[in-house]
């Protein structure tokens, strides 16, 4: 294969920093998420597939497998992103393995808000230690919404989860809820 040994470097060398933050961090995460989300079931194993991504500032990831007690996503990534980036790619995934093993039911595009808004570079992720400052705005979450005719609600919704994080609302009341409360 074309240049697969770079490649396979690469890939150990992103693996193995990403494993190492995830184990000095792993503690604080599950905290983040149960304080915020309100999560009572959490995977027992987290398996994840490392992909190259050749294109400098894309990552991406994906769910493959979950089930009650396992969830394998796969991420792509590049060395440049560096594995802060890449483990909160990481979390992104894994928040959504979460609300299905948490049997929570919520519109796409409500569920990819909350998602975003949190990680990768989202409050959640400065929360854990992530990043320093929130880099999410609403003009990049639009285009990935399946409903664009209820754009002004999503960025009511988008306002409201700003104000939920900004005003540490996570003390008093789980994101969901205060979604459910929000959206009614």
């Amino acid at each position: 294969m074309y240049r697969w040994s770079e490649i396979e470097t690469i890939l150990i060398s992103i693996s193995e920093r990403i494993r190492t933050l995830y184990n000095g961090v792993r503690s604080r995460v599950v905290e983040c998420i149960e304080r915020v989300f309100g999560f009572e079931r959490f995977f027992t194993k987290l398996f994840v597939i490392h992909g190259f991504n050749p294109t400098p500032h894309a990552s991406y990831g994906s769910v493959l497998h979950l089930d009650d007690e396992d969830i394998v996503v796969a991420i792509y990534v590049s060395d440049a992103h560096g594995e802060k980036h890449a483990l909160d790619v990481v979390i992104h995934e894994l928040l959504h393995g979460l609300v299905r093993l948490n049997g929570v039911e919520l519109e796409h595009d409500v569920e990819e808000l909350i998602i975003d808004i949190s990680a990768p570079e989202g409050y959640l992720s400065k929360m854990i230690g992530l990043v320093n400052e929130v880099r999410v705005k609403l003009e990049d979450l639009l285009h990935a919404l399946q409903n664009p005719q209820r754009i002004e609600q999503y960025r009511q919704l988008f306002n409201s989860l700003v104000e939920y994080y900004e005003k540490r609302m996570y003390e008093r009341i789980n994101v969901l809820d205060w979604v459910s409360m929000r959206m009614r």
